[in-house]
């Protein structure tokens, strides 16, 4: 049996999902094990940057039709909600997931940290440029 493992978030207003991540047709056996990659996906990637937006995992067979799937919010996972019952006994878990904010550059400026900036310009012929050599020509 050939499925694919796919990640989407909710479309605000209606009942569908954007896809964020899918794997390719994988052959799986009994009983498919997806470990996933690690992938750092944004806020906004995961969930429109809404913690209780609802998030979709689920998984696709080759006719391109829903087999299992299980909802979840970001908010629920931040929360240690890790382990979630699918159809048909299925079971998915989450492990080492980790919720972190990336700092931005003003961030860091923000926290005392400095910056030094130093600048510099070749008035030398060698960048190319025969006329800003160091002898000075009159034309008059």
């Amino acid at each position: 049996m050939s499925v694919r493992f796919e990640i989407g978030r909710a479309i605000p207003g209606t009942d569908k999902f954007a896809e964020i991540f899918a794997t390719k047709m994988l052959k799986q056996k009994e009983n498919p094990d997806f470990t996933i990659p690690k992938n750092i996906f944004s806020f906004t990637q995961l969930c429109n940057s809404d913690e209780n937006a609802q998030i979709r995992f689920s998984v696709w067979n080759k006719n391109n039709t829903m087999i299992n799937s299980i909802c979840t919010t970001a908010s629920q996972l931040m929360n240690g909600s890790h382990s979630y019952d699918g159809k048909a006994g299925s079971i998915c878990v989450f492990k080492n997931f980790k919720a972190f904010e990336r700092p931005t550059f003003l961030d860091y400026l923000r926290a005392g940290w400095q910056i030094s900036v130093v600048t510099a310009i070749d008035y030398t012929a060698s960048n190319g440029n025969p006329s800003s050599s160091s002898s000075l020509h009159y034309l008059g």
